[in-house]
């Protein structure tokens, strides 16, 4: 069997390397010698100058959506836990209403035992807009599913494409 070939040599390095500010390393993303793509990550906490930005799709829009009237699932996200990264600063989201005449809640919420994380009630925007959840609260020291959640009024419908998580 002979060796692949390769757009991007394994033997340089990593392709790409994610450094915080201070300028430590903290994720390498290496091409393998198999052709896989690996990601190596060291044990940096973050330092209060990062983000985390998710953008949702569902793979016919650039966003995802919920129409339905009881709290439902938008997107799952993996914390680590504040021991390993940190305390998080804000959680704000790209979000918005099909109508305005219907409005939206939408909530972080833990998985292992159902806690909010962050929440805000009571919106209509029908324009993409940057939603602060403000104060966030019942964050784990060890890692958890987070679940985010949306509910509108009913014939409504609530529309997210990223979540932005900055430390």
């Amino acid at each position: 069997m002979s060796k692949p070939e390769y757009l991007i040599d394994p033997d340089l390095g990593p392709l790409l390397k994610l450094r915080n500010p201070s300028g430590t390393i903290e994720k390498e993303l290496h091409l393998t010698e198999d052709g896989k793509l690996s990601i190596e990550s060291s044990s940096v906490k973050v330092d209060g100058t990062n983000e985390i930005i998710v953008s949702l799709t569902d793979y016919t829009r650039p966003y995802v959506m919920n129409n339905s009237t009881s709290y439902g699932t938008m997107a799952y996200l993996l914390f680590e836990g504040t021991d390993a990264i940190g305390t998080p600063s804000s959680i704000k989201l790209l979000v918005w209403s099909k109508s305005s005449s219907k409005d939206y809640d939408i909530r972080i919420v833990r998985t292992d035992n159902g806690d909010v994380v962050a929440a805000i009630t009571g919106q209509n925007n029908t324009e993409i807009a940057i939603k602060d959840l403000g104060s966030l609260s019942n964050l784990p020291t060890g890692a958890t599913i987070l679940e985010v959640q949306s509910k509108v009024d009913n014939g409504g419908e609530c529309r997210l494409a990223s979540i932005s998580i900055k430390f």
